[in-house]
């Protein structure tokens, strides 16, 4: 008789009520939470398993990241910095609050051994360009200059928070890779260009307005 496979099998129910979350910056308690509340380790951004994972993905996508890649690690592959659970999309349009407490869905880029605060970036970005309506400019400036706060508590270093920015747009942009990877049209790459704007890397595509 052989072996049968089985597949995970979550059973949900439709979330009814609750306010919408609006707020600019992160929920902090939560945020922290999931960074802090599982295993946690610390190492060099070159060394780590995520930076790996990172380097993977780019060589599967067929990515125009490499130089990125290679300015990051040159600027601060040395930096020591702290890695938790990460959630992969943390916005407010995946959260609401019910009774007091947050509820948050859509956990398909959850994993273990993320830079702590990426979650953080990855929220106060996303914000400042969908909900905000920043131009891409704009929003990265404005999530640079609040990420030394965002870190705060979180045993990152504050000295990090542009290699932290640039780590959250490199994220970005090889989605897109991905997605493009695997078919999928999509519009200019607006994290890749801001990306190399702020490494001060030339890129392929015109600037997005």
């Amino acid at each position: 008789m052989g072996t049968r496979q089985l597949d995970a099998l979550a059973v949900v129910e439709p979330l009814v009520g609750g306010e919408a979350v609006r707020a600019p910056d992160p929920p902090r308690d939560a945020t922290h939470e999931l960074a802090l509340g599982g295993a946690v380790t610390r190492a060099r951004l070159s060394e780590s398993d995520w930076w790996g994972w990172i380097q993977l993905r780019i060589d599967a996508a067929d990515a125009d990241l490499g130089d990125a890649a290679e300015a990051i690690a040159a600027e601060a592959g040395d930096a020591l910095l702290r890695f938790g659970r990460g959630h992969g999309d943390w916005t407010p349009w995946n959260m609401r609050r019910v009774d007091g407490r947050l509820f948050v869905w859509d956990w398909e880029r959850s994993r273990d051994d993320v830079p702590a605060g990426l979650d953080a970036l990855h929220y106060g970005l996303l914000v400042a360009l969908n909900a905000r309506k920043l131009p891409p400019p704009r929003a990265v400036a404005d999530t640079l200059e609040r990420t030394p706060g965002w870190l705060a508590g979180l045993d990152q270093p504050a000295e990090c928070a542009r290699v932290m920015v640039c780590l959250e747009l490199l994220e970005m942009s090889l989605r897109y890779a991905e997605a493009r990877a695997v078919g999928v049209t999509l519009r200019s790459d607006r994290f890749g260009i801001a990306l190399h704007r702020l490494l001060d890397l030339p890129h392929a595509q015109a600037p997005v307005p």
